[in-house]
């Protein structure tokens, strides 16, 4: 046997941590892992991150209240697209230009743009007229005496409903699958 292997395997060399050096070591190494923030080169950008958020813009239209994720999911998608058009300038960004041979630009939109923009519309304008119209026929419902006119109201407000939701619909269903492709 070695003499370096006797010196490793005898009690005399071993020297035992004290209780709290082993306490000091265990909380440090678990704290590095349950707190990665801890790490003094992950800090700062944990404290970046945490008083200035980089989806700012997105936090500000999640409702205080408790809102179920039904409702939250077509919300925050809808706005990730207007915040696309309108915040990210994806037409100044990005060139949707058909080019001929030649390399002359033809006039023409690639066919994923012009499906932007209209769906761009669907969400800024025509969901909300229609959100809207639905919620003045409620009002008028809630209102009215005459119950064969509240019936022939409510028939008028589900059917604007099932419109609203077919078009909300739709319109998530783009987003979800031109996903890769809404970014600058």
């Amino acid at each position: 046997m070695s003499n370096f292997i006797r010196k490793i395997k005898t009690p005399e060399n071993f020297v035992p941590w004290t209780e709290s050096e082993f306490r000091r070591h265990m909380f440090w190494d678990s704290l590095k892992y349950k707190f990665p923030f801890c790490q003094i080169k992950n800090s700062y950008y944990f404290l970046r991150d945490w008083f200035s958020p980089r989806q700012k813009w997105l936090t500000k239209d999640i409702p205080n209240h408790w809102s179920d994720k039904t409702a939250l999911i077509p919300q925050l998608l809808i706005k990730c697209l207007i915040h696309f058009v309108e915040e990210e300038k994806c037409f100044a960004n990005t060139d949707y230009a058909i080019y001929d041979e030649d390399g002359k630009d033809t006039g023409q939109l690639q066919p994923f743009a012009e499906e932007l923009i209209l769906h761009y519309k669907i969400a800024k304008q025509t969901l909300p007229e229609l959100f809207k119209a639905k919620e003045d026929k409620c009002s008028k419902w809630i209102e009215e005496q005459n119950l064969e006119l509240r019936e022939k109201m409510w028939i008028e407000y589900e059917d604007l409903e099932k419109e609203c939701e077919d078009l909300e619909t739709t319109l998530l269903v783009w987003i979800v699958k031109n996903r890769d492709r809404l970014w600058t």
